[in-house]
């Protein structure tokens, strides 16, 4: 298994070597709907990588806080939102007091951290009695399961299995959503037919799959 100091210079010397974001920053407001998040409240991204998700809330009128063990990344994610509270650390411990926040998302990040359960036992200690909580993790029954990130740390599960770690640790689970994002990952280059027809058929693939092969699954929990 990697090392934390191993972990982060990956991220802070390739994941984020050019600061391009993976995906568009308005793709984020899906996962504020997800949450209803209201105005005034105080939002914990835990994984915050650039700040997209928190540059998105902001505009809501939301007050945030992020952390990501990338220094090179949190650079960034100050520049984005320069009046949210930005750290560098690991998710476990957590930085800040009990009960600070009424939001708390991870987004793809729970897997690649080495204490999972410890990242889990904080993000519920730092939120609210009726907090509520994204967490997006990686389906090891996807077709295509696993990213350039196993390099380093990536743990995969299935539905039942992401369900019973989360219920373990005391959350409890309101609803599951597929992340479609690899729909917009493939090509239609309407000069070639042949490929734009391709790519309809991969689209209609991806967007046909059952909840239990999608890519991620986004749980919304309590």
């Amino acid at each position: 298994m990697s090392s934390l100091e191993t972990i982060r210079q990956f991220y802070d010397e390739h994941y984020y070597r050019d600061l391009r974001p993976s995906r568009p920053p308005e793709h984020y407001d899906l996962y504020l709907r997800l949450l209803h998040v209201k105005r005034g409240a105080r939002l914990l991204d835990v994984g915050c990588g650039l700040g997209l998700l928190l540059e998105r809330a902001q505009r809501g009128h939301i007050d945030c806080a992020g952390i990501d063990l990338s220094e090179r990344a949190i650079t960034e994610a100050r520049r984005r939102v320069p009046t949210a509270d930005l750290r560098v650390g690991p998710a476990a411990p957590l930085p800040w007091p009990d009960a600070s926040f009424d939001y708390v998302t991870c987004l793809g990040s729970l897997e690649h951290f080495l204490d999972q359960p410890g990242a889990l036992r904080e993000m519920r200690r730092v939120a609210s009695a009726d907090a509520q909580f994204l967490i997006m993790v990686p389906n090891l029954d996807y077709i295509d399961a696993g990213t350039e990130q196993a390099a380093v740390q990536e743990t995969l599960r299935s539905l039942a299995d992401w369900s019973k770690v989360l219920i373990a640790h005391g959350f409890t689970i309101l609803d599951v959503s597929p992340d479609r994002w690899p729909v917009h990952w493939v090509p239609l280059p309407k000069r070639r037919p042949l490929t734009f027809a391709r790519g309809l058929y991969r689209r209609w693939k991806v967007w046909s799959l059952p909840l239990d092969r999608s890519y991620q699954f986004i749980f919304h929990c309590r």
